[in-house]
């Protein structure tokens, strides 16, 4: 099976669901050969080329299978024949996908660094079940959740002030 290739030299981190700013030195080569038998996940590849240069792409776009793909290694069969061993990014080919379907998810969001939830069950908020920080002109009080402000003996206040 014959197929069109385009090759890239990517920068980008491999969790990067965006490369497109990442894709640079783009080189199309058609009359590709998908080696037998080949995954549509994990192609391997051979282009027949007198470029010296193949060893420096890290990342290919394969028109027919609309896929793009990291190229985990590179071997040369012999002068003008090189062998790419592939794997699918499935971040960067479904980014229109994802991003499109994410912008527009309606979701909650149980952590923040500013604001907090005290109706939702938190392990990870530091303080006692039953009480409640309110903040006040930048300082912090502890009230009951009663709202009483009666604090029993056990309980340590401290305030920080930031100026």
């Amino acid at each position: 099976m014959a197929l069109t290739v385009k090759l890239y030299k990517c920068g980008a981190e491999r969790n990067r669901m965006d490369k497109s700013t990442y894709l640079i030195d783009a080189i199309t080569y058609s009359d590709v050969i998908l080696k037998a038998p080949s995954s549509v996940l994990d192609p391997v590849i051979r282009i027949q080329t007198t470029s010296a240069n193949i060893p420096f792409y890290t990342y290919l776009h394969i028109n027919e299978f609309a896929r793009y793909y990291f190229i985990n290694d590179i071997i040369s069969i012999r002068d003008d024949l090189w062998e790419l061993r592939c794997h699918v990014d499935v971040l960067y080919t479904y980014y229109s996908t994802l991003t499109s379907s994410l912008l527009g998810l309606n979701c909650v969001v149980a952590r923040n660094e500013t604001t907090y939830d005290l109706k939702m069950t938190d392990e990870r908020l530091a303080f006692e079940n039953g009480y409640v920080v309110s903040t006040i002109a930048g300082s912090s009080i502890f009230t009951d959740a009663t709202g009483t402000g009666a604090l029993d003996q056990n309980t340590i206040m401290i305030t920080t002030v930031s100026g």
